[in-house]
């Protein structure tokens, strides 16, 4: 064999491995993507839960959910208590519809929360913040989001629990 053969060979070898190291990069890529889109899930569930929580172990506050929830009337505190609630439920999800827009939330999960986006505005006071307030400190493109949102719902926010139905 001559040394022509073998650098012949040596590049061969050379390219195998570069072709199989292009293949681990990719699949740590993957990976890595996967991990990453996983932490996004859990940080929007843990936002929701955190919430949620919040609501849940405080009686008053709880009495002022249910209330807002049934379209009863609020004391101006007890309606800013909500406006605040609501206002961190819209926070999280702008991250969350961002965070689908960009391909790193799955869009079944995506869109199983969408109804509760609508929902939570059509409690006491919700939409009126959101025309006024709400809509203004978020970015257009999730204004757009929710006043779609809106309207694929509004049809399914009659239910008993909601008096105050929005405006069409």
């Amino acid at each position: 064999m001559t040394l022509q053969d073998l650098g012949a060979i040596g590049e061969l070898i050379g390219g195998i491995a570069v072709i199989v190291s292009f293949i681990y990069l990719a699949l740590q890529v993957r990976h890595g993507l996967q991990g990453y889109r996983s932490n996004i899930t859990q940080e929007v569930t843990n936002h929701f839960s955190r919430l949620q929580f919040e609501i849940a172990k405080d009686a008053e506050l709880l009495d002022v959910w249910r209330r807002a929830e049934r379209g009863e009337d609020l004391t101006d505190i007890e309606q800013r208590r909500v406006t605040q609630i609501v206002s961190s439920y819209m926070i999280a999800f702008e991250n969350m519809f961002f965070q689908y827009r960009e391909g790193m939330m799955d869009s079944e999960g995506y869109e199983a929360r969408r109804p509760i986006m609508a929902f939570i505005l059509s409690y006491s006071g919700a939409q009126y913040w959101w025309e006024n307030f709400g809509s203004i400190q978020h970015p257009h493109y999730f204004v757009q989001e929710v006043e779609q949102v809106i309207k694929e719902f509004q049809g399914h926010l009659q239910s008993p629990l909601v008096r105050r139905r929005f405006k069409t």
